[in-house]
């Protein structure tokens, strides 16, 4: 018999089961990118911006864009909404 202060023991919810996977996957990832890091040398070769002049370029038409389409997002929403 249990006393009304005792709580019974469960099995951890299925939304906390869920989750489980996509960390260890996650932790899994991040240990491999560290082990390359380790081994491997680094090149000395910068990846640079493709198609763009520099990172401020693609940093302003990217932002340029994003703003572009959050205003027809909000145009269609008002459009759909009245």
């Amino acid at each position: 018999m249990t006393s009304p202060h005792t709580v019974p023991l469960t099995r951890p919810s299925s939304s906390a089961t869920k989750l489980v996977g996509p960390l260890l996957a996650g932790a899994l990832m991040a240990v491999a990118l560290g082990v390359y890091g380790r081994v491997h040398t680094p090149t000395g070769f910068a990846v640079g911006p493709a198609g763009f002049s520099g990172p401020l370029a693609m940093k302003a038409w990217l932002t340029t864009g994003a703003f572009l389409l959050a205003f027809v997002q909000a145009g269609s929403a008002l459009v759909m909404y009245g």
